[in-house]
């Protein structure tokens, strides 16, 4: 999550200078909300079908809040959604349409690579559920992510076939803000 001073320096950059981060309101931020629902939901399946409590955290301690562990892991996944909201932002000014809803549940389905090969994104966040079991068995020195930290759509039927390429980081995109290429803007 981002904090104070970081959200200053990362929305206005991502999306627009005047741009300020409110998960009650419409427009980006509702469709910036709605995908980190679905990559939260769909993570909460993953973390339970591994055996998991997902009210017991590791960095988020809340005992109001059900989902620590979830929180704890949705994190590395969250710049998906950014880069998927960056690449349409355009288009999704206004409120949520069943189109913008179907991208970014279709997000889940995304190609990701994994140390194992090529999988969708569902199944990569279950990998790293497994591997963090790995790791509280012993079995693990550490969580695996997915190995270029890439979502790629070898096709979008939203978008008319369009090959969308989204990074977590260590791949270039054309065209993409300098805030999400490197650690400085110069």
């Amino acid at each position: 999550m981002l904090r104070r001073g970081q959200r200053r320096f990362y929305w206005p950059r991502l999306l627009s200078s005047d741009f300020r981060r409110d998960r009650g309101s419409p427009g980006l931020n509702a469709h910036l909300s709605c995908g980190y629902i679905i990559l939260r939901s769909d993570l909460v399946r993953s973390v339970i079908a591994a055996g998991l409590v997902p009210s017991l955290g590791v960095g988020h301690i809340n005992a109001r809040n059900n989902f620590c562990l979830v929180d704890d892991m949705v994190e590395p996944f969250r710049p998906l959604v950014d880069r998927l909201e960056w690449k349409i932002r355009h288009e999704w000014a206004g409120e949520i349409t069943p189109e913008a809803s179907a991208e970014l549940a279709g997000m889940m389905a995304r190609s990701t690579q994994t140390a194992n090969g090529e999988t969708n994104l569902f199944r990569a966040m279950s990998l790293v559920v497994r591997s963090l079991v790995n790791v509280f068995e012993a079995d693990a020195s550490g969580i695996a992510p997915p190995q270029e930290n890439s979502l790629c759509n070898v096709s979008s039927p939203a978008r008319n076939g369009e090959r969308l390429c989204l990074t977590v980081a260590g791949l270039s995109m054309e065209h993409e803000p300098c805030c999400l290429r490197s650690k400085s803007c110069g």
